[in-house]
């Protein structure tokens, strides 16, 4: 008697297609790539999405042609584009950097209206962009206080903060109080947590707590502002975050001007002269309108 091959769905086939992909990509053969984890044809069924190898199979051949998780899942996003609702890592970070509402409504429009919206990612991915909107959109005020408090429950009850929590609090922070803030960003740069020292993962709680910092300064909780500004100059940060440096030390010369240091504004200066030096010019004059308003709302509290 035959015996009946299992049949894999689209997303389980397409591991070995994306894997194939990546091994050609890298210019590694198939005897390479497996280096003994299993026979030629045993990869071929795979690349072909005929089968699919044990975890630890799986692991070893990513490493055999030098591809991690990472670059794995981002590939295997980029394969399934037609599944991928809401691509994070490239268009909504460019729709926000362009300033592109219509893109992000649209986007927003997809999920909404998406067969399986009722999950519980998509929900926060909706509150998400809904998020993200608003911090572009002034006029723009559909979150519920029940989606709100879903986000908050979520990550309130997390053990571990992954890529996922850590930006989607990030781009969340327009819609909580103060306090959850603050407790929310406590419990984001927990050092019993295993992978805070990744260092993609510690590039994005340190963009998440300047956006705190912001918050923070924005709305005059100094002391709160104070408080995440001492944690990122307490925690060793290399050489090749120089962005995310100059923006520490322009988020503590700014907070120090609106608390009445006048002389921070020549380090504010600076800060702008080396993003410009950098080419980093949306960013500079973005500074440039902050400063403009808070000399201007410093002046007025004067009187």
């Amino acid at each position: 008697m035959k015996k009946t091959e299992k049949l894999y769905s689209i997303k389980e086939a397409s591991y070995g297609r994306t894997f194939k992909i990546l091994r050609l990509s890298k210019g590694f053969s198939q005897l390479e790539a497996t280096n003994h984890e299993m026979s030629i044809s045993q990869l071929s069924n795979f690349e072909n999405g005929k089968t699919v190898p044990l975890t630890t199979t799986f692991f070893n051949l990513l490493k055999n042609i030098n591809v991690d998780m990472v670059e794995f899942q981002n590939a295997y996003n980029d394969y399934l584009n037609s599944e991928a609702i809401l691509p994070y890592s490239t268009e909504v970070s460019e729709a926000y950097t362009s300033g592109n509402i219509l893109k992000l409504k649209d986007m927003l429009y997809k999920l909404e209206t998406y067969k399986k919206n009722e999950n519980k990612k998509f929900k926060l991915d909706k509150i998400r962009l809904k998020s993200i909107i608003s911090t572009l959109d002034s006029n723009y005020n559909n979150i519920s206080k029940k989606e709100v408090e879903f986000v908050k429950l979520y990550l309130q009850h997390l053990k571990e903060w992954g890529q996922y929590e850590i930006k989607l609090f990030g781009q969340c922070v327009p819609i909580f109080d103060i306090p959850t803030l603050s407790l929310l960003g406590e419990k984001m740069i927990n050092p019993t947590q295993k992978n805070i020292n990744l260092h993609y993962t510690k590039q994005m709680i340190i963009k998440a707590v300047l956006n705190l910092i912001d918050i923070f300064t924005k709305s005059k909780n100094f002391d709160y502002a104070n408080k995440f500004i001492n944690y990122l100059e307490n925690t060793k940060i290399h050489d090749y975050f120089t962005y995310e440096k100059i923006t520490i030390v322009y988020s503590k010369a700014r907070l120090a001007y609106l608390e009445g240091n006048n002389e921070a504004l020549d380090t504010i200066k600076k800060c702008q002269d080396l993003l410009l030096f950098c080419d980093c010019s949306e960013t500079a004059n973005m500074i440039e309108k902050e400063i403009s308003e808070d000399i201007q709302s410093f002046k007025t509290t004067q009187k």
